[in-house]
């Protein structure tokens, strides 16, 4: 894989954990919004390799 996939992945996550931290989210929250933004980022991943 290519390091263009794994920084866009990288980067979804960041601007998820950056849009929880300006929301101000808190306690379940917070973990939800991270968790979702890891979830979009190993979508990229899994869908480059599905697509190879």
């Amino acid at each position: 894989m290519n390091a263009g996939v794994y920084t866009s992945a990288g980067i979804i996550v960041l601007v998820e954990v950056w849009a929880a931290i300006r929301a101000e989210l808190s306690g379940r929250e917070l973990v939800a919004q991270i968790s979702f933004g890891a979830f979009f980022g190993l979508l990229v991943v899994i869908m480059n390799v599905v697509l190879r």
